[in-house]
């Protein structure tokens, strides 16, 4: 899917997150802009207990350029109540929405939550509920193979 497409289907995805479900994000880089299209909706479902998860690089990573916007983001998606878990290195960008039947996942070269480079960046989207769990435990495994901070 493109960009837009991708923003369009994830703004329902968390409007429509029902309580208990995870949205787990994954996007290495973070952008005001990006970022604040998110905010309201997620604070708004967060209240009813859903649980997001955003991993990102740590701000002190050689390739993010706006250290101070990257921590500020940081705290500003904390605020509303989404779990940052800091990486030392990472470079997957997707999101998986983990619910009663394991929804949906989005594996591409989209970041999430930061700028998106013009119409060459896209997420596949995947639906099959084995497909859905096997990326996010390969995910998952990934990230405890590259580290945390």
């Amino acid at each position: 899917m493109t960009p837009e497409e991708f923003v369009r289907e994830l703004q329902r995805l968390i409007v429509n997150a029902e309580a208990e479900a995870r949205i787990i994000i994954y996007s290495p880089y973070l952008y005001e802009k990006a970022v604040e299209r998110y905010l309201t909706l997620m604070d708004t479902v967060t209240k009813r207990g859903v649980k997001i998860i955003i991993y990102t690089l740590t701000s002190n990573h050689p390739s993010i350029k706006r250290r101070k916007e990257h921590r500020i983001l940081i705290e500003k998606l904390r605020k509303v109540n989404a779990e940052v878990k800091i990486r030392k290195n990472m470079h997957e960008k997707a999101v998986i929405m983990l619910d009663k039947e394991n929804r949906a996942a989005y594996f591409g070269s989209l970041n999430p939550l930061s700028k998106y480079k013009g119409k060459a960046d896209y997420m596949l989207k995947f639906t099959h509920p084995k497909i859905v769990n096997t990326l996010y435990l390969f995910l998952e495994t990934l990230a405890e193979e590259t580290g945390r901070e």
